[in-house]
């Protein structure tokens, strides 16, 4: 736990900018089919939801940065973040997620599909379970 928690210190930056826009599509990097032959999330698009029921769809973009659209039940639009605390690492089929150094996802990736638990810094827990987005 200790070396997974040092690994995103590492990726997360000293500084939190933040940055919210409604969702469009232009927004959307591309999908990357040929990652997913390395078993590497990295350029994927994956989407799903939490315990809670809100709405998650995570961009794994290069070199640890994320981007994601977050949707309540309650909202019929989105927010998209892209934060310099907004972080990913994979070892192996293990994810971790990391929002503005507040909340933690780890997850197992099984093929199409990542599962885990999550918590924030004031110790709430629950679970997520997203699926890869193609095309």
């Amino acid at each position: 736990m200790l070396k997974k928690r040092c690994l995103l210190m590492v990726l997360m930056g000293a500084l939190s900018l933040n940055v919210g826009c409604a969702y469009s599509s232009q927004n959307s990097p591309p999908i990357s089919e040929s990652n997913d032959r390395q078993g590497t999330i990295e350029g994927q698009v994956w989407n799903g939801t939490d315990s809670d029921g809100d709405f998650y769809e995570f961009y794994f973009l290069k070199g640890g940065k994320l981007r994601y659209l977050s949707k309540l039940p309650s909202q019929e639009v989105g927010t998209l973040y892209e934060d310099e605390g907004d972080v990913w690492a994979q070892n192996g089929n293990t994810v971790i997620i990391t929002i503005n150094n507040y909340s933690t996802y780890e997850g197992l990736k099984e093929g199409d599909r990542i599962t885990g638990d999550a918590w924030n810094v004031a110790g709430r827990r629950w679970t997520w379970d997203i699926k890869r987005k193609t095309n």
